[in-house]
């Protein structure tokens, strides 16, 4: 099996992205590519999210998600991909 098959296989069979989600990923691979650079993927699916916007409300679920990307962008080289509903 190729290298771009099994990539493929990891996006849409284990991760259940779409075709069209895992061609969002291109850029940053190609660029990596071109740079020698290595690359990581994180993601998450915060399951449990919806009790902190049920208890504490929207607001306060919305800026915790702000502080938490903000951590991130400032620790890690990394761009965000938002796929749907509660994962990043």
């Amino acid at each position: 099996m190729r290298e771009n098959e099994i990539t493929s296989l990891i996006f849409t069979e284990i991760l259940g992205w779409t075709i069209e989600e895992m061609e969002d990923m291109e850029p940053s691979i190609e660029t990596a590519n071109k740079k020698g650079e290595q690359l990581a993927l994180l993601y998450m699916d915060s399951d449990k999210f919806k009790e902190v916007n049920d208890t504490l409300g929207h607001e306060m679920g919305d800026g915790l998600l702000k502080k938490f990307a903000n951590r991130l962008i400032n620790n890690v080289r990394l761009a965000i991909i938002y796929k749907s509903g509660n994962n990043f």
